[in-house]
């Protein structure tokens, strides 16, 4: 019986990724025009931030032009922007409220925090959705099966930053 339950509640949340799926394989039928929306979509949003302003998001129509106008960024480039986020100030990356600050390193850096906002959740899950659908649906006798999916560091210890954003995820 139990297994049962199980199956249909892996039913269903199967059922609930199927929409992020479809977006997926209609984007990738044209990657060029998928990107080109996700870029205005996102200039959209950003052009009034901090990081839009600095780097002239205004400017920007294209993907050539987002190339030519805002350099290659790395984990160090990025430290300034991340540390203002710490510190309290708003809209520095995105207009979405920070959730959190994620502590996170490289092979060899020092710990930086990540600002994780709903938005960037809701693209980790638009990225996994499929993959996990995919796997159901070429091993569907995993269905009704107990497992564990983890794409993330395990939890570390929490705090808050200065500005007193959480730092950590809480699950």
């Amino acid at each position: 019986m139990a297994n049962l339950f199980a199956r249909g509640v892996h039913a269903a949340w199967l059922a609930s990724l199927r929409r992020p799926t479809n977006r997926f394989l209609s984007a990738i039928r044209d990657p060029e025009k998928a990107q080109t929306r996700k870029l205005h979509a996102l200039l959209a949003r950003h052009t009034d931030t901090a990081y839009g302003r600095e780097h002239g998001f205004e400017r920007v129509a294209t993907p050539a032009q987002w190339q030519a106008q805002v350099p290659i960024s790395s984990p160090t480039s990025m430290e300034p922007w991340f540390k203002r986020i710490a510190e309290g100030d708003l809209q520095v990356l995105t207009r979405d409220p920070v959730l959190m600050l994620e502590p996170t390193t490289g092979t060899s850096d020092a710990v930086r925090l990540i600002p994780y906002t709903q938005s960037l959740v809701d693209e980790l899950m638009a990225a996994t959705g499929p993959w996990l659908f995919e796997i159901y649906r070429q091993w569907p006798q995993l269905l009704g099966t107990r497992s564990f999916w983890s794409a993330s560091n395990a939890p570390r210890a929490c705090g808050t930053s200065p500005g007193g954003i959480p730092i950590g995820t809480q699950d």
